[in-house]
């Protein structure tokens, strides 16, 4: 009896990981369809906050997602045209930075020397390559210009959500067995989801605009590319113990 219950329990265990091996396979294979979807989803749900605003203002939700939808285009432009230009300075300041590197590792060679330590330029060299940096430039200019095409289905598919979160509820009701409940437990766990996706988004926000006015205040080069880069290192969690 025992031995036919862990038979069970193992079998069950096999199936649970055979399902979510292909699971994440699946997922893996519509990357290009799923990694936009997701995108979506996290827009809507940090949209969707605004527009109910302005609704309470009287604005009506037609109107209010109109708005909100130009507002992201024109944001998502003026990052795109900022972004680009700094990946594009980054990129004709890479033979500059280069020959800098050089300089440097030829005085450490220098102060080596006089310890009897032996260093091979060419061989420091390897673990910093410039060309890995420029080789990332590049692929990243061309994301950033294959994501352009993206940008409208993008939007598109926000816009649908923030439309069809009116009917969730009614939807819901029709699904579930015990609607009021179920209702409930779903939307208390949205809210929560929402509210820390606002507040993260805000807290990177201001620290990815911090970082960056006070780089290109004090004469940092691509100060707006590391500004990003805090923006959006900051929505990694840190566990401290």
């Amino acid at each position: 009896m025992g031995r036919t219950l862990l038979t069970d329990r193992s079998l069950r265990l096999a199936i649970m990981l055979a399902m979510l091996v292909i699971i994440l396979a699946g997922i893996k294979a519509a990357a290009d369809i799923v990694v936009p979807f997701m995108l979506a989803v996290f827009l809507a749900m940090i949209l969707n906050p605004l527009v109910a605003q302005l609704e309470r203002w009287r604005i009506p939700r037609v109107l209010g997602v109109s708005l909100l939808v130009v507002a992201v285009v024109v944001v998502l432009m003026l990052f795109i045209g900022m972004l680009g230009a700094s990946l594009n300075e980054l990129a004709r300041s890479l033979p500059q930075y280069r020959g800098m590197m050089m300089e440097k590792l030829r005085e450490l060679q220098h102060y080596a020397d006089r310890f009897n330590i032996t260093l091979s330029t060419v061989a420091m060299l390897q673990y910093v390559d410039p060309s890995a940096a420029m080789n990332l430039v590049t692929r990243l200019l061309s994301h950033l210009s294959g994501a352009m095409t993206n940008i409208f289905l993008l939007l598109m598919t926000v816009v649908f959500m923030l439309f069809e979160v009116q009917l969730l509820p009614y939807k819901l009701q029709q699904a579930l067995d015990k609607p009021s409940e179920g209702i409930a437990n779903i939307q208390r766990a949205l809210e929560g989801v929402t509210r820390y996706l606002v507040i993260k988004t805000a807290i990177s926000l201001a620290t990815g605009i911090i970082v960056w006015v006070f780089l290109a205040a004090v004469g940092v080069r691509f100060a707006f590319i590391w500004g990003l880069l805090a923006f959006l290192l900051n929505y990694i969690p840190i566990s401290v113990r």
